[in-house]
Formats: structure tokens, sequence, C-alpha cells
């Protein structure tokens, strides 16, 4: 496995907000990712169902193990987001599970502020213009 690369920039482009399903659809891994999702602090979209609470006593419960998705539950999910708050989520390949090995990819916000992704780009491409 290689080092992860490591990429830290603001939320914001201009005027415009960086969203999860942003840095979700810059991520390329060569299969699907599993998700941890140890930490998720949002606001939602107005018209959004999503019970933010709910999601987050789930985390809570985990006692710092965090929640697993699919890649689909995580897209589904971040399309329902309009701003992460803080955010640690942990992608693992199929063949590496989350109790083992080393995630593909990492993405951490920070204060509704700055996002640090974290890439092995031995299993994952990372494609994305901040302009």
């Amino acid at each position: 496995m290689s080092d992860l690369v490591n990429a830290t920039f603001s939320m914001f482009r201009g005027d415009d907000l960086i969203t999860l399903s942003d840095i979700l659809g810059s991520i390329k891994p060569k299969s699907k990712l599993e998700w941890v999702v140890k930490i998720l602090d949002v606001t939602t979209e107005s018209t959004s169902s999503l019970d933010v609470l709910e999601l987050e006593s789930r985390i809570a419960a985990s006692a710092g193990k965090g929640i697993r998705l699919t890649d689909e539950e995580l897209a589904t999910l971040a399309e329902e987001i309009h701003q992460v708050i803080d955010c640690d989520l942990a992608g693992f390949m199929p063949d590496a599970p989350a109790t083992q090995g080393q995630p593909a990819v990492v993405i951490e916000a920070f204060d509704s502020s700055q996002w640090t992704i974290s890439v092995d780009t031995d299993r994952v491409a990372m494609k994305f213009v901040l302009e």
C-alpha cells in the first residue's frame, strides 16, 4: 500500500459551497467502497426528509466505532445534506474490511470551513478542480 496523499482546502470556491456530494463525485475508486462514518454533523436541504438527530444518535451509539454505509447509501445521504459542519468518514475497499487494513480514502471536514481528503493513490484516483 502506498502512503496516503493529503489535500486540505476551503469548503468554498468563491461564493459556492463545496458539498459532500462534490467530494464523493471526485473520488474514483477501483471498486466500490464501504464507508465507516465516525462523525457527521450537518445541515440539510430544506426539502430533505433526513432525520439528522436519528443519524447522530446512531453514530453516538456506535461508541466511536462508527456506522457502516455502502457507497450508494453515503451518496444518497450526501444528496440530502446542504452543508457539512464536521465529519470523519473512512472508505475501505471491499477486500479490506473496516475491521482490518487501512482506509483507501479519509474525508474530514472541520468547522464548516475546510475539507481534508486523504487518498491511497494505489487504490483510488481523485480528480477535483478547485477553480
